[in-house]
């Protein structure tokens, strides 16, 4: 039925001289599943549209235990998330870089990693999922990036068409920078205005 119901919705139609076709995220709860294990019918639905909708759009999912325990989860992490003592919950680890040829620690990066009081560690991946979908997140007003890359300064290394500004239309410079730009615009959005001071420091290959 669900799927019939979805087939119906996202049939095309058209309006203005223009064919629309709409999407259509079906959540199921059966009324043949113990009533009692879901205080909240109406809610289990949600949390199985939620499901579909995680999974790309345009599915039919129906519900079950485990999609109760993930949307349970959900509900305690983002709890969790907007109590004021969050950031007491968050601690700096360490993770080192290693030279692969010599197997050699160069260093470390700080990371940050979120324990909730309620249900433990928290994957970075699901912590942005959340604090995004909940609005925990923000929003982004600056953003400062750093892009270090040596691949280039081994003198073996050939010069590819991307480091030619007369092929690429932009050299070194552009092939490099354009990554930061791209985590840039992803962050906080279309850039407006550019300011730049540039210089060379390293002027010829070695």
């Amino acid at each position: 039925v669900a799927t019939r119901v979805r087939s119906a919705i996202t049939e095309p139609v058209e309006h203005a001289g223009r064919r629309i076709r709409v999407q259509a995220s079906v959540g199921v709860y059966s009324s043949a599943d113990d009533p009692a294990a879901v205080p909240d019918i109406l809610a289990a639905a949600l949390a199985a549209r939620a499901e579909a909708k995680q999974q790309g759009g345009g599915g039919v999912v129906c519900f079950d235990a485990a999609l109760g325990n993930r949307a349970d989860r959900r509900r305690l992490l983002a709890e969790a998330l907007r109590r004021p003592d969050v950031a007491a919950h968050l601690a700096v680890v360490y993770q080192p870089v290693v030279e692969l040829a010599t197997d050699r620690i160069l260093g470390a990066e700080a990371l940050v990693r979120w324990s909730s009081p309620t249900t433990g560690p928290v994957a970075p991946d699901e912590l942005i999922a959340l604090a995004e979908a909940t609005g925990e997140i923000g929003e982004i007003y600056h953003y400062r990036g750093t892009y270090l890359q040596d691949w280039i300064v081994d003198p073996q290394f050939p010069r590819v068409w991307r480091l030619q500004k007369s092929v690429a239309g932009s050299g070194a410079l552009g092939d490099i920078a354009s990554h930061s730009i791209d985590l840039a615009r992803y962050l906080v959005g279309e850039i407006t205005e550019v300011s730049v001071l540039l210089k060379t420091f390293i002027k010829e290959r070695p």
